[in-house]
């Protein structure tokens, strides 16, 4: 499951696209320490054996899953920054209005 981490990281920052990338995965690092130190942790008390553990990694795995399929993903960084590549094409075009013409050979030996 290791290789779809940087998957969720992409997912959540997505969806919480106002807030900056670094924010929301450093939330998420320290979420995943918090559960990592968990598992270290808890299989030290006495008697309390470790067959929980393989349990727990499947219940998350099935709630993460179960989550994943209400998830609607809008790539709101993505249309911003085209957005603003449109501009840039726009005014760059009003600026320079030979901008983006294609000239013809003759055109061109001819100084037109």
């Amino acid at each position: 499951f290791n290789g779809t981490i940087p998957l969720f990281y992409e997912i959540a920052v997505e969806i919480a696209y106002p807030v900056a990338e670094g924010v929301t995965t450093s939330i998420l690092t320290v979420q995943n320490n918090i559960f990592c130190l968990i598992f270290l942790v808890v299989p030290m008390i006495p008697g309390l054996g470790t067959m929980w553990m393989n349990w727990s990694v499947v219940g998350a795995g099935i709630f993460a899953a179960l989550l994943m399929v209400f998830v609607r993903e809008d790539y709101k960084r993505i249309a911003e920054d085209l957005a603003q590549i449109n501009d840039l094409d726009t005014t760059s075009t009003l600026n320079h209005p030979d901008q983006g013409k294609v000239q013809s050979a003759n055109s061109v030996t001819n100084g037109q």
